[in-house]
């Protein structure tokens, strides 16, 4: 974060999720390049045979700026979805 914006600690915290994606070689290049722009990603292989990856958790000011790099990135080829965490302090 930016010394000029305050950490909001109630700020909620999401998955970015890129596909599906057909190619398990594409997937893996995607998460390798977010990799190397410093985020966290994984590629998975779904029952279906496809691919997802997965960035985060993140904090949602952060989980948009991922979903924003992936699309400037790699246009509306790979779909971008952000996803809620669920709160671990409920259970």
């Amino acid at each position: 974060p930016k010394a000029d914006v305050p950490l909001d600690p109630t700020e909620p915290f999401l998955t970015v999720t890129v596909g599906p994606i057909a190619s398990g070689e594409r997937a893996s290049l995607i998460a390798a390049d977010l990799t190397v722009a410093g985020f966290s990603a994984r590629a998975q292989r779904q029952s279906g045979g496809a691919y997802i990856i997965l960035l985060g958790p993140y904090r949602v000011s952060e989980a948009r700026r991922a979903a924003n790099y992936v699309r400037s990135r790699f246009g509306q080829e790979a779909p971008v979805a952000l996803m809620p965490v669920p709160d671990v302090r409920t259970r």
